[in-house]
């Protein structure tokens, strides 16, 4: 997972928790996109 890593940083500064529930969002949609790529190789 790419992350811009200097607006990460600057936000877990300011706001811990906010960063971490951004990171935990960004792993969800990519979950999300990475389950739909492979039902669309399993249903016709």
């Amino acid at each position: 997972m790419f992350t811009d890593i200097v607006v990460y940083t600057a936000l877990m500064g300011k706001d811990s928790a906010k960063a971490m529930e951004l990171v935990r969002l960004s792993k969800a949609i990519l979950n999300l996109k990475h389950y739909l790529k492979l039902e669309e190789r399993i249903l016709p």
